[in-house]
C-alpha cells in the first residue's frame, strides 16, 4: 500500500474546495445634496390657513420658516423622509401677507437646500374687514371706514365691536342720534363693552351733557385704567382721560380737570398760583383757567391721538 502524506490545508485550499469565490465590497456615502422637483408652492388658502406642497428628487425630511417678513420668526420641521410633501398651517392672521422658504435634507444629512423667498396672504374675514376698516378710520377716511365695516356686518350682522364701528362712522357723519340708537341696543346686550362706552361718552360730550360724559368714561377707567383699543389707537384711555378734562372744566371742578391733564401729560407744568407757569406751546395766558383750557385742547397734539 502506498500511502500519501496529506498536506495542510491552506485558506485559499478551503476556498477552493467548496467552491467559494471571493470579491471586494466598497461601501460609498451618498454626498450628492437633493433638489426639489416640484418647488414649494401654495395649493389652498382660506382667512386663517394654508397648504403648501412640494417634491424632491429623493426622500427628504424638511423644515418650513414662515413670517410675516423674512425674519421667518415660525419653523416647521418634518423628520420623516418623502419625496412629496404638504404642509397645512392653521391659525394665521386673516388678510396678511405671509413670506415663507422651505430647507430640504436628504437621508444623509446633505442640505439644507433652500427654496427662494415665497409670498402669500391669506383671505378676508370679519375681523381683517374690521382691523381694515379701523384703519382707514385713523386716517380720517370714513366712507372707506363704512365700507369696510358694512363688509364685515354682512359675515357677522349681530357682533357688537362690529356695530360699534359703524356707530363711530355715524358720530362723525354728524348722525349722533342714529349713532346714539346703535349704542343703545348694544348695550342691552354688552354692557360694559369699554369702545361702546367710550362712544357713548363721546356723543354726550358733543352734546354737553357732562356729567353723563364724566360717568361713562369713569365706568371704562375705573376698572382698566389704562385701557386701549387694539383696532384702532387713537381710542384708549388718554381720550377718556382728555374728554374727562374737558367735562370737568365745563363744571368748573378745575383741579379734577387739571388732574386728568396731568395724567396724560404731566410736563404740562401748569400752576394756578403761578402766573409764569400760564403757557402752553409757546403762548402765554392772562388767567389759570385760559391756560388750562389751552393745554386741554392742546392735548391730543402731545398724546398724539386724533379725535
Amino acid at each position: 500500500m502506498i500511502q500519501r502524506a496529506l498536506r495542510p490545508l491552506t485558506l485559499l485550499s478551503l476556498l477552493a474546495l467548496f467552491g467559494l469565490n471571493c470579491e471586494k465590497t466598497i461601501y460609498t456615502t451618498d454626498t450628492e445634496w437633493p433638489s426639489f422637483a416640484v418647488r414649494p408652492h401654495v395649493s389652498a388658502v382660506t382667512d386663517t390657513s394654508v397648504t403648501i406642497v412640494f417634491r424632491t428628487n429623493e426622500a427628504c425630511r424638511f423644515l418650513l420658516q414662515l413670517g410675516v417678513t423674512t425674519d421667518y420668526d415660525t419653523a416647521l420641521a418634518d423628520s420623516e423622509l418623502a419625496e412629496t410633501h404638504q404642509v397645512h398651517l392653521n391659525q394665521l392672521e386673516s388678510w396678511t401677507s405671509y413670506h415663507y422658504r422651505v430647507a430640504i435634507y436628504d437621508a444623509e444629512d446633505n442640505g439644507p437646500v433652500f427654496s427662494a423667498d415665497s409670498t402669500f396672504r391669506t383671505l378676508h374675514n370679519e375681523w381683517s374687514y374690521l382691523r381694515e376698516g379701523w384703519k382707514a378710520f385713523a386716517t380720517q377716511y370714513y366712507g372707506g371706514a363704512r365700507d369696510f365695516f358694512n363688509l364685515a356686518r354682512t359675515l357677522n350682522p349681530t357682533n357688537a365691536e362690529i356695530l360699534t364701528a359703524l356707530a363711530w362712522v355715524q358720530i362723525k357723519d354728524d348722525s349722533l342720534a342714529a349713532a346714539l340708537q346703535r349704542l343703545h341696543e348694544i348695550r342691552q346686550y354688552y354692557p360694559f363693552l369699554p369702545v361702546a362706552l367710550t362712544a357713548e361718552a363721546y356723543i354726550r360730550l358733543l352734546q354737553d351733557s357732562v356729567q353723563q360724559t364724566i360717568d361713562l368714561c369713569q365706568s371704562v377707567l375705573t376698572g382698566q385704567p389704562e385701557w386701549s383699543y387694539p383696532l384702532n389707537p387713537h381710542i384708549g384711555y388718554p381720550l377718556l382721560r382728555f374728554m374727562l378734562a374737558q367735562a370737568y372744566f365745563h363744571l368748573e371742578l378745575f383741579a379734577q380737570a387739571q388732574a386728568q391733564l396731568d395724567l396724560i401729560w404731566p410736563a404740562n407744568g401748569l400752576d394756578p398760583n403761578w402766573p409764569a407757569t400760564w403757557q402752553v406751546n409757546g403762548q402765554d395766558y392772562s388767567a389759570y383757567e385760559l391756560a388750562l383750557i389751552a393745554a386741554i385742547s392742546y392735548l391730543p397734539t402731545v398724546a398724539g391721538f386724533v379725535i
